[in-house]
């Protein structure tokens, strides 16, 4: 199932960074913002009591941890220009 996403996920991006300069910079973007608001929304959920989010042995820590982390975040200020 995930292969064809992936496929499309791709194409859809190649299609995209052929236009200009601007649209390169729409499809970084949403990867940048979107990646960065997921992870800290992961972190977040996963403090709740009895959240189904679990940090702990779960397999996407380093990813969830990373996307969370000040580094990126960082990244994602400088990126929208905050």
């Amino acid at each position: 199932m995930w292969i064809p996403l992936l496929q499309v996920f791709i194409i859809i991006h190649v299609h995209l960074c052929e236009g200009d300069t601007a649209s390169v910079l729409m499809v970084l973007a949403a990867c940048l913002l979107g990646y960065g608001e997921v992870g800290l929304w992961l972190q977040r959920e996963a403090k709740k009591p009895q959240s189904w989010v679990k940090i702990e042995n779960n397999p996407y820590r380093k990813w969830i941890e990373d996307y969370s982390g000040d580094d990126y975040q960082a990244a994602v200020k400088d990126g929208i220009g905050a």
